[in-house]
C-alpha cells in the first residue's frame, strides 16, 4: 500500500463581519491529513492540523475519501468535522478524547465502531445514519454531555458498555429489531435510572438487561 502525505488547506471565507461562512479544503496545499490508498479511494490516517472545525474533502487526488482510519483524530482539537458522504467505513476509536461537540454520519456507514467517541467529554448530539446495524462496544462511553440518542430501527446489536458512564443521557429510543446487548450499556446513565426495578429488567423484545435479585438459582422468565 502506497503512503501518501496529502497537503489540504482550510481555508475561512469570510463574510458580514467576519464571520467563517465555510472552509475551502483543496488537496494540493499544505497538509492537515496523512493518508493512503484503499481499494475504493482514499483512507483518511491522522490528523495533524489544529483547527477547531474541519472539512474533509470528498475526493483526493481524483480519488474518493471512503475510510476513517482508526484513531485518525484521536485527541485532537476538533469541535466540528464535516465528513463526505462517500465516507462508508469509520474506524476504531477515531475519534478518541476529542473535542467534538456534534457530530452527524454519513449515511453509507453501518457499523459504529468500537470506542469510536471513546471519552469525548464535549459531545452533546449524534445523528446515527439510517442504515446502521451495530455500534461497538465503548461507541460512546464517558460522553457526559450526551443527552439523547436515537438509533435507528436497523440497528441489531449493541455493545458492551456503549452508553457507559454518560451520566446525562436520558431520553434513548431503542431499535425495534434489537437482537444482541452487551454488558452494562447504559451504566451509570440517567436512562438506566428510570428503568422498571423488577427482578428482570428487559429491553426490546424480551432482551434481558438486567438482574436485581440475589438468588443462586435463576429461572428466566418466559417472553
Amino acid at each position: 500500500m502506497k503512503k501518501i502525505t496529502g497537503i489540504i488547506l482550510a481555508s475561512a471565507i469570510l463574510v458580514g463581519g467576519g464571520a467563517f461562512a465555510y472552509f475551502k479544503l483543496s488537496a494540493d496545499q499544505p497538509s492537515m491529513f496523512e493518508y493512503t490508498e484503499n481499494d475504493t479511494g482514499i483512507t483518511i490516517k491522522k490528523y495533524k492540523g489544529s483547527r477547531s472545525a474541519v472539512k474533509v474533502p470528498k475526493k483526493i487526488d481524483g480519488q474518493p475519501v471512503t475510510e476513517i482510519g482508526a484513531y485518525a483524530f484521536k485527541n485532537s482539537s476538533i469541535t466540528k468535522i464535516d465528513l463526505p458522504d462517500s465516507v462508508c467505513s469509520i474506524g476504531k476509536g477515531a475519534f478518541d478524547y476529542s473535542q467534538l461537540q456534534s457530530f452527524e454520519f454519513p449515511e453509507k456507514v453501518t457499523e459504529i465502531s468500537d470506542d469510536i467517541f471513546f471519552g469525548c467529554e464535549s459531545l452533546e448530539s449524534v445523528v446515527l445514519p439510517g442504515h446502521a446495524e451495530i455500534i461497538g462496544s465503548e461507541a460512546f462511553m464517558l460522553c457526559p454531555e450526551l443527552k439523547s440518542i436515537d438509533i435507528p430501527d436497523t440497528v441489531e446489536e449493541i455493545g458492551s458498555l456503549a452508553f457507559s458512564g454518560d451520566k446525562a443521557l436520558k431520553d434513548v429510543k431503542l431499535p425495534s429489531n434489537l437482537k444482541k446487548l452487551g454488558n452494562s450499556v447504559f451504566n451509570s446513565t440517567e436512562f438506566e435510572k428510570q428503568l422498571p426495578q423488577h427482578e428482570f429488567t428487559m429491553l426490546g423484545e424480551g432482551l434481558l438487561y438486567m438482574y436485581h435479585g440475589d438468588a443462586d438459582e435463576v429461572v428466566l422468565p418466559m417472553i
